[in-house]
């Protein structure tokens, strides 16, 4: 695993610096990563980037990034991106365009969510009420950039704050 997140790390370091990086810069190495430790751990997912998905009540949806089943027929994690400056768990927690993350929890019950530098799986209580028409958020948290940042020196010059937690000062987080 050392070697997949030391060429992620390589990758996404470089983007930072050029004018031309948007968030969809990101979207090939984090879809790279996630194949490869998917692979890795053999686990039958495949990893899609800018797809569109059909909302049951009509319209699209389109998620960053999406792992469907090994058949590639059915949507299991939608993902979101953001650019390495946005904070993890404001995304997972944000109701921007609409909802879009409560959205994606709704027709799967999990979403990932990438800042680039780290990762956070936000998922549904089994028991979750609905607050005011949307689902009660609970995450598992984990942030990678720490890691990323001893393995590659070039990281640690491309946006990485450094207030940043670090692993050991990281839990889990819930909204209330």
């Amino acid at each position: 695993m050392d070697t997949i997140f030391r060429a992620y790390g390589d990758e996404v370091a470089a983007l930072p610096a050029s004018h031309s990086t948007t968030e969809p810069s990101y979207y090939p190495a984090i879809k790279m990563l996630l194949s490869k430790m998917l692979g890795h751990e053999t686990l039958p997912f495949e990893v899609r980037a800018s797809t569109s998905e059909s909302r049951a009540g009509g319209g699209h949806d389109l998620p960053d990034l999406a792992l469907y089943d090994g058949h590639g027929d059915y949507l299991v994690v939608a993902g979101e991106v953001k650019l390495p400056a946005d904070d993890i768990k404001a995304i997972a927690f944000s109701e921007e365009r609409n909802d879009q993350i409560g959205r994606y929890l709704a027709q799967t019950g999990v979403v990932l969510v990438s800042n680039v530098r780290g990762f956070g799986l936000l998922t549904v209580r089994r028991d979750a009420p609905r607050q005011r028409g949307r689902w009660r958020r609970t995450t598992a948290y984990l942030n990678t950039s720490s890691s990323f940042g001893r393995r590659n020196p070039r990281w640690n010059n491309a946006g990485r704050s450094p207030t940043e937690p670090t692993p050991d000062s990281l839990d889990p987080f819930e909204s209330t």
